[in-house]
This record gives structure tokens, C-alpha cells and sequence, in this order.
């Protein structure tokens, strides 16, 4: 499960956002852990619906509560994917917590949102709203690391009586994800035809 300073974190920057009242999930390394896949990680990472234009009150307020852009410009385009670099370093600590906000600025994201679970993490003292199962697995698909494949493999295998493999085969071939999915199905279930009918 993760550390005690990076739930604090988390915490910390969920309320200074939740008075904006803006749709937003946690997602990345601290979601697998609601989907019985707990692995390590040091990061925040968030996505929320906000446009661009909304970029300098949503520092504004960030900066009130000590969370701080980790670059400048702190907004980046990276592959067609807005992301606000910030940093946050909890009283007392003696390292910085790495915060990435995620623009869910297109159908397939607004659509996850919309999607998001309730849920509390073990150690944490906040109510908060995580991706679903299925949509955390397209996230990582499209972010496409070797750790990103491999935490969509570990949640295919622990969740898979649960999953939602019609949504899950919408957005895959909307997204043009298929050859990512089948691969990841592979190293779930070797040698076992994928649901969905994809092809790469």
C-alpha cells in the first residue's frame, strides 16, 4: 500500500481542489491498490475536467495550499495529452511529492469521469473518486510503458469476473488500442482467446 506521506499528499491536494467542485478521479500507481494490485509508487496523479483556460486559477488555489509547479511553463502537451507538473513537499518530509493533473479534454476522458467509483484508500483520511477498473486499464494502455503493461495485466487477471469487456472493446478499438490489448491479454492469459474479439 502506499507510504503514509504520499496519502497525506494526496489528501492534501484532493481539498485544496474539492472546493472548485470540478469532476476529478485519481488514477496511475495509488488507483491499481482499489483494484487488489498493490504495487509501489511515489507519484499523484489525477485527471481532471478542466479546459485550459482555467489553467492559472487552478494554480492560483494550488499555490495557496503550498503545491507548486514542478516546471514553467507547467503546462505540457504531450501527445495530445494536457498535463499540469506540479510538486508538493509535505511538512516535515525531506523530498517532494512529483503531482500530475491530467485535462480530460476529449469524449473518451469526460466519459470516464462520468464513470469514476467513490472508494477511500486504506490510511487515507478523504473521500475520494477513483477511475474504474476498466478505464484505468485504457489509461495505461495508452501511456503504453512497460509498467503501465504490466499493472493492466495484473488487473485483467484479479478483476476480470468484474470488468466490463463490451466498454472496455468499445474504447479499445475506438482508441485504436487493440494490438496493446491483446498483448497485455497474452501476458494475463497465455494461450486463452482474448473477449473481445479485437483484432490488432
Amino acid at each position: 500500500m502506499p507510504g503514509e506521506i504520499l496519502l497525506k499528499s494526496l489528501d492534501h491536494v484532493w481539498n485544496a481542489l474539492a472546493p472548485l467542485d470540478i469532476p476529478m478521479a485519481v488514477m496511475g500507481g495509488l488507483a491499481v491498490s482499489v483494484y487488489q494490485h498493490a504495487r509501489s509508487t511515489r507519484d499523484v496523479d489525477i485527471l481532471i475536467q478542466i479546459e485550459e483556460r482555467d489553467t492559472d486559477r487552478i494554480l492560483d488555489v494550488l499555490s495557496q495550499a503550498g503545491i507548486k509547479p514542478r516546471r514553467i511553463p507547467a503546462l505540457m502537451n504531450l501527445d495530445k495529452q494536457l498535463i499540469l507538473f506540479l510538486y508538493y513537499q509535505p511538512p516535515g518530509a525531506f523530498f517532494e511529492i512529483k503531482i500530475d493533473l491530467l485535462y480530460a479534454d476529449n469524449e473518451y476522458q469526460r466519459q470516464a469521469l462520468a464513470r469514476r467509483v467513490a472508494g477511500q484508500l486504506p490510511g487515507s483520511a478523504t473521500s475520494l473518486f477513483f477511475l474504474s477498473c476498466e478505464d484505468l486499464i485504457i489509461h495505461k494502455l495508452q501511456a503504453g510503458r512497460i509498467i503501465d503493461r504490466a499493472d493492466c495485466a495484473h488487473l485483467v487477471r484479479a478483476n476480470r469476473s468484474d470488468l466490463d469487456f463490451g466498454y472496455l472493446g468499445k474504447w479499445i478499438e475506438s482508441l485504436s488500442l487493440s494490438a496493446q490489448w491483446n498483448e497485455v491479454w497474452a501476458d494475463a492469459f497465455s494461450g486463452e482467446d482474448s473477449p473481445l474479439g479485437v483484432s490488432s
